[in-house]
């Protein structure tokens, strides 16, 4: 699910900063380091 922002996955940090990853970064994550992953995209 794509949010408004483009981020995939948010979580909070210790001192409560916002942690995010977005789709693009994601997803080039997997081609780059996990291609047996592609095919669930």
């Amino acid at each position: 699910m794509m949010t408004e922002s483009g981020k995939a996955w948010t979580v909070r940090d210790r001192y409560d900063n916002e942690v995010y990853l977005t789709w693009e970064r994601w997803y080039n994550h997997i081609l780059g380091f996990h291609p047996e992953m592609v095919e669930f995209f």
